[in-house]
């Protein structure tokens, strides 16, 4: 009883130990690191009915060796978290320094032992250029790029001094390529061939330690150049073989419809006819007009009275003064009127335009007879 006695408290000192050992600790530490993005990563072989919780813990390492009693040092990353990874980005650690990482695994209330890892920001792998900008500039291509990022937004460049990045071109459908070496983050891509389209891609690379980044997604780009009459003689040429192909194809098409759809209608009886109209004669624009000239005599007062002195109808007596016969019968008339138009005839042959004379008309029929044999 005694004995039992004196082994029961080294048996109830190594009880937790004992409870310890029935939670496996996390396994296979690692840390995957982007420019100053962090993130640990861990296994648990535990079963799956557990539930189980993991808590992260980071110290610098040079604090670590000074004292290893010094647990206030530590500095919680993760605490109660059931996923098996954890962001190491709220510690903000140093990128020049070194730390250790330890985490452990709790299930019901029971933990188990720490497993540990070292970690350097500065080995962390360095990303590629967040943007890549390609234009024109004659022959030459003009590449623009954004240096990689921190996990604050700052450059990569403040933090390593040997980073530089490749530039990688070649001709579109083609695999021999060419590259460029610079720290800038603009260059120009010289003694291209013009008019050739030009594919672009941007690898960030340091010294040291030497890393390199995958490279970006390709942009191509075609190059300008000189005038290439070669090239552009044979686009007009083509494009004036089809506008005579087009051209040619609506003749044809209007010619062979018109064709068949021609109908025959029969103009007017009238339309047939021999038209004839009397001839216009249509003075000219620098012809001028030309008149006879015209002499109007005015009768005197005595021939005027005269006139009216006399009856408008005479007798066969007078006949000899005024030209004109009139009997009571119709063949004394007739034949009066035939001696009187053979007298008339024959003084207008005898009758110069010197004795044309020309008195006003008084009417119409006989009154203007009776004018005429008074002239004569």
């Amino acid at each position: 009883m005694a004995a039992l006695l004196r082994v029961l408290p080294r048996a109830l000192l190594l009880f937790p130990v004992i409870l310890c050992e029935h939670v496996p600790p996390p396994v296979n530490l690692s840390v995957q690191a982007l420019n100053t993005n962090y993130m640990l990563h861990w296994d648990w072989v535990g079963t799956d009915n557990q539930t189980v919780t993991f808590t992260v813990h980071s110290i610098g390492k040079f604090r670590l060796r000074r004292n290893h009693s010094i647990s206030k040092h530590w500095r919680t990353a993760c605490e109660g978290t059931s996923d098996m990874f954890c962001d190491l980005n709220p510690l903000n650690l140093h990128y020049r320094g070194v730390y250790t990482l330890r985490a452990r695994a709790t299930v019901n209330g029971h933990q188990s032992e720490w497993a540990h890892v070292d970690f350097a920001p500065a080995n962390a792998a360095v990303g590629p250029p967040t943007r890549v900008l390609v234009s024109q500039a004659g022959n030459d291509l003009e590449v623009s790029i954004s240096e990689p990022q921190t996990s604050t937004n700052t450059s990569m460049g403040d933090n390593i001094s040997s980073l530089y990045y490749r530039f990688l071109y070649w001709e579109r459908h083609t695999n021999h390529t060419a590259h460029v070496d610079s720290p800038n983050a603009v260059v120009v891509l010289q003694d291209l061939k013009s008019w050739t389209w030009y594919c672009v891609s941007v690898q960030s690379r340091t010294i040291e330690p030497n890393r390199n980044s995958t490279f970006t997604d390709p942009v191509c780009i075609s190059t300008q150049g000189g005038f290439q009459w070669g090239k552009f003689s044979w686009i007009f040429v083509i494009a004036l073989l089809l506008v005579l192909i087009i051209v040619l194809t609506i003749l044809l098409g209007c010619f062979y419809s018109k064709k068949r759809f021609k109908t025959h209608v029969a103009r007017p009886a009238f339309l047939e006819q021999d038209w004839h109209f009397p001839p216009v004669l249509l003075r000219s624009e620098g012809q001028s007009e030309q008149y006879d000239r015209l002499t109007i005599v005015a009768p005197s007062s005595q021939e005027r009275d005269h006139s009216r002195a006399r009856p408008e109808w005479q007798s066969s007596s007078d006949s000899q003064d005024s030209g004109i016969h009139f009997a009571s019968d119709k063949s004394a008339s007739g034949q009066s009127a035939q001696r009187n138009e053979e007298r008339l005839g024959a003084q207008d042959a005898r009758r110069t335009p010197k004795d044309v004379q020309l008195f006003p008309d008084e009417g119409f029929g006989e009154h203007t007879d009776s004018a005429r044999n008074r002239e004569l």
